[in-house]
Parts: C-alpha cells; sequence; structure tokens
C-alpha cells in the first residue's frame, strides 16, 4: 500500500494510473482517511508527499512519520518545483528519504513503485 499526501490533480491522477497498473493499493489522505490511521496499516510500503501541499506542515508531518516506530522505516518520497527547491531541501532536513523536483518524479513513479514494492 501507498499513501500518497497531494493536493495536485496531475500527480494524484498520475500515482493512481500507476498504482493500477502495478497493482498496488494506493490511498490518498484527503480523501476523508486519518494519515494516522493509514500510516498505522502493516502494509504501508511508500508515503508521497507533495512539497507544496498547504493543508499540513510538510516537515512536522515526515519528522512524525520518522519518529513512529511503525513508519520510520517506510521511504518517504517528497517531489515539488523546481522554483521551491527550499521546500524540498527542508524536506530532506526533516528526514524525506527522495527528494524530487516535479519533472524527474513523473518520469520515476513507475519505477519506485515497482522497487518499493518488491522489495518489502
Amino acid at each position: 500500500m501507498i499513501l500518497a499526501i497531494v493536493s495536485d490533480l496531475f500527480f494524484q491522477a498520475k500515482i493512481e494510473a500507476i498504482s493500477k497498473i502495478k497493482k498496488v493499493e494506493c490511498i490518498f489522505a484527503w480523501e476523508g482517511v486519518s494519515i494516522q490511521k493509514i500510516s498505522s496499516n502493516s502494509n504501508l510500503k511508500m508515503i508521497i508527499i507533495d512539497s507544496s501541499i498547504s493543508e499540513v506542515d510538510v516537515c512536522e508531518l515526515i519528522s512524525n512519520f520518522k519518529k513512529n516506530t511503525r513508519t520510520r522505516k517506510i521511504p518517504i518520497v517528497v517531489y515539488g518545483s523546481h522554483v521551491r527547491f527550499d521546500l524540498l531541501h527542508d524536506a530532506q532536513d526533516c528526514g524525506a528519504d527522495v527528494i524530487l523536483v516535479k519533472s524527474v518524479f513523473e518520469k520515476k513513479i513507475s519505477e519506485l513503485i515497482q522497487s518499493t514494492c518488491d522489495n518489502n
């Protein structure tokens, strides 16, 4: 299972489509499901976060995932705009495992989902 915390509909559709192709369940946190409830699921394999999401403090969210014994080893992938690389840098400082600008994320998302789900 993948937890995606994104606000960009383009990337939400892309993540959802690739997840279906790879036969990996993907839950979007904004579908009325609590992030904490999802993150406690033992089948969670990856967390994807949009660095520009305004509904939550991305660094606080990442830090909480890394402090939690159930989620600290789950890879966190954060993507964002090359114009706001400072947000990506902040996410990395807070514990994100992978940071990517949107253009690279779009090219690598299929590979990331496949490799993460194969390795866990």
